[in-house]
């Protein structure tokens, strides 16, 4: 029987599990954005995000070894984080998704793109009251939600692999991820910063591999 190649990442893996983490740098990069938005669909908390993905990579590193490739790594890295961040929540006696998201941290994506430097202070106090809104609706909304949320537009991920990481029919996912863009629309017209024709464009994009 003819043996398939591995794949770049399958063969990474492989060397780290047999000692040699010269390219575990790799596996990070590739998965970053991937275990921050696990770790903030539960936490909601940007410091406490921070720490908790930099923790999710130490655990990579202590318990790639159970990894058996039984599925996938993205999944089993997804539901790590998960575990993590859902066991910070514990300690500190603390319900998923009740802070704000106000502060955006250096480096990571934004749900819409920031106005140009030129702009006058009046365009930065709408901006930043914007910016605020925004946090406070995406705090709000139910987890499944927000799961698909931070997946799609924070992970960069395709609908399939939304669905092949939470174990969902795809059609779920598209019906997950439209509701929320309709509750996030909703929420800022009621907020005054989408006017009653906007279609919401702010989160709406669909990524063109999609």
């Amino acid at each position: 029987m003819k043996t398939e190649p591995l794949s770049e990442e399958q063969r990474i893996i492989a060397r780290c599990r047999a000692g040699d983490w010269s390219e575990y740098g790799w596996l990070v990069n590739r998965y970053r954005r991937l275990a921050w938005a696990a770790v903030d669909s539960v936490a909601g908390d940007d410091a406490a995000t921070a720490d908790l993905v930099q923790e999710t990579f130490i655990r990579v590193y202590e318990k790639l070894n159970t990894f058996r490739g039984d599925s996938r790594f993205s999944s089993w890295l997804y539901r790590l984080a998960r575990n993590i961040a859902v066991s910070h929540l514990r300690k500190v006696n603390r319900r998923p998704r009740l802070d704000s998201l106000d502060a955006q941290p250096a480096g990571q994506p934004d749900y819409h793109s920031r106005l140009p430097d030129s702009r006058r202070p009046d365009q930065d106090y709408i901006e930043d009251a914007r910016q605020r809104d925004l946090a406070r609706i995406l705090s709000e909304l139910p987890a499944d939600y927000r799961a698909v949320i931070d997946l799609y537009y924070t992970g960069e991920l395709s609908y399939q692999e939304i669905a092949e990481i939470l174990g969902l029919p795809i059609n779920t996912v598209k019906t997950r991820l439209r509701r929320a863009r309709q509750r996030i629309v909703e929420s800022a017209r009621a907020s005054g910063w989408v006017g009653p024709t906007d279609g919401g464009s702010t989160v709406g994009e669909e990524h063109a591999s999609d």
